[in-house]
């Protein structure tokens, strides 16, 4: 058994591949297990604890990121497929602005009901989605940095994984 050690995320996936068993132990402290027996990372009960907790804030994280967002009073699909959808539909809205051509649409909202938009309209609900993905992807940074400063395995149970998500 033994563990690397890397500085980014981005690395330790590049070394090892997706799938790999990378625990995240700082900011530029990110190790993997490879060979047999029982993972470094697990060593400690406090690792195995925070280990646990950011597993669950990364799942949370991306459950969340990926729902819906509201705009206009809407809720908004938020899934991989949909992103795409709104990237491409913001795309065209702003070359129809630059040729100074008309542009609407009615988008499919979650619900299933329609929201008419003019290419303002798709270009809000772009920064929309990026605003949304922006504070959960901050509310998981501040939930990481408590988790990751825990000394104690009781600390990392008192660190709220449930309230305080963006809506």
């Amino acid at each position: 058994m033994s563990t690397q050690t890397y500085t980014s995320y981005a690395a330790a996936i590049a070394a090892h591949g997706i799938g790999a068993q990378i625990a995240v132990y700082g900011p530029a402290d990110y190790r993997v297990h490879t060979g047999t027996g029982s993972p470094a990372w697990a060593e400690t009960a406090l690792q195995s604890a925070q280990f646990a907790a950011i597993t669950q804030i990364n799942a949370t994280r991306d459950a969340i990121e990926q729902g819906t967002f509201t705009y206009l009073g809407k809720q908004i699909d938020a899934d991989p497929v949909s992103c795409q959808r709104i990237t491409v539909a913001a795309s065209t809205a702003q070359m129809a602005l630059s040729a100074s051509v008309p542009y609407a649409l009615e988008w499919s909202c979650a619900d299933n009901s329609l929201l008419a938009l003019d290419a303002m309209g798709v270009l809000g609900m772009m920064q929309a989605l990026g605003s949304h993905g922006l504070a959960v992807h901050l509310h998981a940074r501040g939930l990481k940095t408590a988790v990751l400063a825990a000394t104690t395995v009781e600390q990392v149970a008192a660190v709220d994984l449930v309230t305080g998500w963006p809506s």
